[in-house]
């Protein structure tokens, strides 16, 4: 559920970037030019692929767990060497997640940043910096709750 959501809101945030720049902008009360457009829509599109990856990769792992195969190696049918391999590496939901992280870390960074040498004002960094770092902590809930629990 939370990773739906984390999902749907970067494609949602994504797409407006993409589409209504100038009035996104505002909304997070950023300072806007024509020649920020393209900025504002680069990111958009960044956001909007992380959210897509985010949500089919959901979508694969829900249809393992409808099969009740939750083991990767029983998932992508692997023996021997490459079972061991896949026990040790991570899944594409997990992957997902952690491009999400270092997204909205150096996003953070960047807010931080622009804040710092006064070419982004107080409200605009509070928000997209807020923005950001919910961001984050939302990724960083899925990515604890889609570690296998280790068994001793």
């Amino acid at each position: 559920m939370k990773q739906t959501l984390l999902s749907i809101s970067r494609m949602a945030v994504g797409l407006g970037f993409m589409a209504i720049p100038r009035q996104l902008a505002s909304l997070f009360i950023m300072p806007f030019s024509p020649e920020a457009a393209i900025g504002c829509k680069m990111a958009g599109t960044r956001d909007f692929v992380l959210g897509a990856l985010l949500y089919t990769c959901g979508s694969q792992d829900s249809t393992a767990l409808m099969n009740k195969t939750t083991s990767p190696t029983e998932r992508f049918g692997l023996s021997g060497k490459d079972q061991s391999q896949a026990q040790l590496g991570w899944n594409n939901t997990q992957r997902a997640l952690i491009s999400g992280l270092v997204v909205d870390g150096f996003d953070i960074l960047s807010v931080l940043w622009c804040y710092l040498d006064g070419t982004l004002p107080a409200e605009a960094a509070a928000t997209l910096g807020g923005g950001a770092s919910l961001l984050l902590g939302l990724g960083l809930c899925c990515w604890w709750y889609c570690m296998p629990i280790k068994h001793a």
